[in-house]
């Protein structure tokens, strides 16, 4: 599981993403982390995170740090991939379980070096077309963060082709919209623009 961590403050109004870099690797913002899998604590999936089995913030699970700001390289069979957002512990307003966050995700725009054919990596499950925009929507809950799921253990991943000397790297776009107490009155906007690297298959 690769999972990049953004921190959100809710006092801040213009719309960047908190900075902050707690001594835990889940109070790092902007940090891509790798969940390391053990036999007592396997990879989880899609319908684990979703339905409760394996829960991010309960403390029991380790993570990599994979490092602030940089093109993560997702490995073959990465299993989930997802996008996690926490209220940074250092804001003035409290969170509250009625939070809403809206998750936008764009994958597209062309980079000099290192081009794939597709703008995602990411391919519909079931028509096999690509997948570039991701629409989520949830409320916090009693739990610490949001989690977001771009990729399950069953979905493919488009591999550079086979043999090329270099990884595919894909440009994104990450949007959230925050309604604190779910309050139109209260919301906030913001943004980042991380990357993802895909080595050859093989």
């Amino acid at each position: 599981m690769y999972m990049l961590n953004l921190l959100v403050n809710y006092d801040v109004t213009n719309g960047n993403f908190s900075d902050h870099q707690g001594g835990k690797n889940l109070e790092k913002s902007n940090h891509w982390l790798e969940f390391v899998a053990t036999i007592l604590d396997p990879e989880p999936t899609q319908a684990d995170i979703d339905g409760g089995k394996f829960v991010v913030d309960d403390g029991s699970h380790t993570w990599h740090d994979v490092g602030e700001d940089v093109s993560v390289i997702i490995k073959n069979n990465p299993g989930v991939i997802a996008i996690r957002i926490m209220p940074d512990p250092t804001q003035t307003m409290v969170p509250d379980p009625s939070d809403q966050l809206q998750l936008v995700v764009a994958f597209g725009g062309t980079l000099k070096r290192h081009q794939p054919p597709q703008t995602s990596p990411f391919p519909h499950p079931t028509t096999g077309n690509t997948r570039s925009t991701f629409v989520l929507s949830k409320q916090k809950g009693a739990a610490q963060s949001w989690v977001f799921v771009l990729a399950d253990n069953g979905d493919p991943i488009n591999q550079a082709p086979h043999g090329q000397g270099f990884n595919d790297r894909y440009q994104f776009a990450v949007g959230a919209v925050l309604q604190p107490k779910n309050s139109a009155a209260l919301e906030r906007h913001y943004g980042e623009d991380p990357e993802m690297d895909v080595p050859p298959s093989g």
